[in-house]
């Protein structure tokens, strides 16, 4: 039985980082296949549970050369680049800070209680008026082609992932730090705090690698490999349909990744944030700063003028062209030029926009 840190034999890694990918042979690579054929099997141990654990193994490490086989005309495989993403996401759910091996069966048990929040947003939506994505989960759908809950649902999702933390996952020494405890909006709601955000957000990246493995759950749901309903009679066919689907749903939700922080304004605010920006931030926050004295200028001369303390005649050139980009709303304009755009939030690609 493969666990988060026992691998396939180094022949069936060195066979899997050629089937995954042609790049060229390092151990980071082979690592990260390794553990993708290890992530499989776990997930696979519970969908089929009756099954011999080596005939799980064997299924893993096929799904993971024949899926390369199926997508590799298709613009669908894991990249070198979203392989070491994966690796990344594996690292933090396999193993904590001091390097010691986790419990994979956790990951796996926060999915799910993801879904289950999941649910029970649908289910009120349900209650309510029906939406696309509710209509589209009342008929019935597949694993992967589950409702797609837009933004404010999703919101929803993680607001009550954060209350039931600060219900029932608090150590002792938290329960007694007002910090953690819950308030409530004048409707009774609860309301997350800035701390309790930041709380719930390491939580999330502790148990799952990283808050936007739970974000793309609520968003698109789980497939079947991970879900752990209770199955009997699973078929060998089955079972390697349902690696396939678990490991385009895990690529999905890596490349989507990829892409959300690819962002040119998470790079941006993450300049903002170093202590030692860069040349161009530095430049962007003094012409910023000037575009906002030029404004407070034209305000200022705008006021003394309405109030007939000075003429548009007797002021400067340089006043007047301050007061005109002013009133004109060059300067406004100027102004936003320079700030930071804000960033798309992370729901990951639509399985639909990647087929296998």
């Amino acid at each position: 039985m493969p666990s988060a840190t026992n691998a396939p034999s180094s022949a069936n890694a060195t066979e899997h980082g050629n089937a995954v990918s042609g790049a060229a042979e390092n151990t980071d690579h082979y690592e990260a296949v390794e553990n993708l054929v290890t992530l499989l099997a776990r997930a696979a141990e519970d969908f089929a549970s009756r099954l011999p654990p080596n005939d799980i193994e064997a299924a893993a490490i096929t799904a993971v050369e024949e899926w390369n086989e199926i997508i590799a005309d298709r613009n669908f495989c894991f990249t070198e680049e979203a392989l070491m993403r994966h690796k990344k996401l594996f690292a933090i759910i396999s193993r904590d800070k001091e390097g010691i091996e986790k419990n994979f069966g956790d990951f796996l048990l926060w999915a799910r209680r993801c879904v289950v929040i999941r649910e029970q947003v649908i289910r009120n939506l349900n209650c309510k008026k029906p939406s696309p994505a509710t209509e589209h989960a009342k008929k019935g759908s597949t694993a992967t082609e589950h409702a797609i809950l837009n933004e404010d649902q999703v919101s929803e999702c993680y607001r009550r992932m954060g209350e039931s933390l600060l219900q029932n996952d608090l150590q002792p020494h938290q329960k007694s730090n007002k910090k953690y405890h819950l308030q409530c909006n004048e409707e009774g709601r609860v309301r997350l705090s800035r701390f309790q955000r930041s709380f719930v957000d390491s939580m999330l990246r502790k148990k799952m690698g990283s808050r936007k493995v739970a974000f793309f759950i609520w968003t698109h749901g789980l497939v079947h490999l991970f879900d752990g309903a209770t199955r009997r009679d699973v078929t060998p066919e089955m079972l390697q349909s349902a690696l396939h689907e678990g490991l385009h749903w895990w690529s999905t939700l890596t490349t989507s990744i990829l892409e959300y922080e690819a962002q040119p304004e998470l790079e941006m605010r993450r300049d903002l944030a170093s202590l030692e920006p860069s040349a161009a931030t530095k430049r962007r926050r003094e012409a910023l700063r000037a575009a906002m004295d030029e404004k407070l200028q034209g305000k200022k001369l705008a006021d003394l003028r309405d109030s007939k303390k000075r003429k548009f005649e007797d002021m400067t050139p340089t006043e007047q062209r301050c007061l005109e980009r002013y009133e004109t709303g060059l300067t406004e304009k100027t102004r936003r030029a320079h700030l930071v755009q804000p960033h798309k939030s992370f729901r990951g690609i639509s399985s639909t926009d990647l087929q296998y």
